[in-house]
């Protein structure tokens, strides 16, 4: 048991800072010294139900405990700006709209925490930019050096 004195038993105290201040189970736990799986053992025994992954009333972003910012994973990121922006259906490079063809949400300067910094590419568009902001990077890199 953790050094409150077992406070997380109570079904006011719990309910307060699980329903109403939508605190995660982690959360709860870190503030009375037990893990997470000890909060939800109490909000089954005082009735409390719990929330789902997918409930409207779950934090996101940096108020979810979870959150990474721009620590995420390249995967996360990508999953994160589909779940936001729905499923590319076109290209804006070259315009093409055709239903055969895969899309992609192409990053646009390495900010991929930022759902703004992405454009809609079919993959030819797309691999043929990352090719040039990569060769430009190293230009960059290459004319740094020539100067110093």
């Amino acid at each position: 048991m953790g050094n409150d004195g077992g406070k997380y038993w109570d079904k006011a105290w719990l309910e307060r800072r699980y329903v109403s201040e939508k605190k995660t189970l982690a959360e709860i736990g870190r503030e009375v010294g037990v893990s997470a799986a000890t909060i939800m053992r109490a909000l089954d025994a005082v009735g409390i139900p719990r929330r789902g992954p997918k409930d409207k009333n779950m934090k996101q972003g940096p108020s979810n405990g979870n959150w990474k910012g721009s620590a995420a994973l390249y995967s996360a990121c990508h999953k994160r700006v589909y779940k936001i922006l729905g499923r590319a259906d076109h290209c804006e490079k070259c315009g093409r709209k055709d239903n055969g063809t895969k899309y992609n949400w192409a990053n646009l300067t390495g900010k991929l925490d930022d759902p703004d910094d992405y454009m809609q590419m079919c993959r030819s568009c797309h691999m043929r930019y990352d090719a040039n902001r990569r060769k430009a990077a190293r230009l960059s890199c290459n004319e740094h050096r020539l100067i110093t």
